[in-house]
């Protein structure tokens, strides 16, 4: 008996040690932490993008040597009638530009409106979401060099009430895609679409609609 109950003060004893060496290096980081979120950290803010045109929407490229954006122009005409931003009083085109702001040029052309650039695993392509083919939001593919545009993702087949198409994210291998589709009113689901095959499956469901 004796033998059990100093067993088992020993047990408590080195439980209470544990605990209170997690408690302090749970304290200690901790501090460390907010030491290290109080100190500024030197950085330099600079412009790489002019002019009058809206830029907006910048990716890196996977090795961080160019920067894809979108740049806007209004449609000024079409705004003096009265037409709202689905109707395009504006306008999207994507630009490269290195990283640290030179060789800037225009991607895509067009009265259309392209936005939602992402760059392709291998940096060769960028994936984007345009409007330039009837009017519905498909996604395209361009290389960086501006040749070889494509669309590779319609919403058309088996997606039943699915109308638009936004936000394509390419998985890590390149051989899929990740986007959102919403329903007319409103309703979203993240679907996935194998490049190669463009089969398309939803992988999410129900609800108010389910975002990334």
């Amino acid at each position: 008996m004796n033998r059990t109950k100093i067993v088992s003060v020993n047990s408590v004893s080195v439980s209470k040690k544990i605990l209170t060496l997690t408690l302090t290096l749970t304290l200690t980081l901790s501090l460390t932490l907010i030491l290290a979120q109080s100190e500024e950290l030197p950085y330099t803010v600079k412009r790489i993008t002019d002019g009058d045109s809206m830029d907006y929407n910048p990716e890196f490229s996977p090795d961080g040597k160019q920067i894809v954006f979108v740049s806007k122009t209004e449609s000024t005409e079409k705004i003096k009638k009265g037409e709202f931003w689905h109707k395009t009083p504006f306008y999207l085109n994507l630009w490269i530009i290195d990283s640290d702001g030179k060789n800037k040029r225009q991607l895509t052309y067009g009265k259309v409106q392209d936005f939602a650039p992402r760059f392709t695993p291998d940096g060769k392509r960028v994936l984007f979401v345009s409007n330039r083919r009837d009017n519905r939001r498909d996604v395209w593919s361009i290389n960086t060099d501006g040749s070889n545009l494509n669309r590779i993702a319609e919403i058309e087949g088996d997606t039943g009430q699915w109308r638009t198409l936004q936000y394509p994210v390419p998985t890590p291998d390149g051989k899929g895609l990740v986007f959102i589709l919403y329903k007319k009113e409103s309703v979203s689901g993240v679907w996935f679409m194998d490049i190669e095959s463009r089969k398309m499956r939803r992988i999410t469901s129900g609800g108010n609609g389910d975002y990334f």
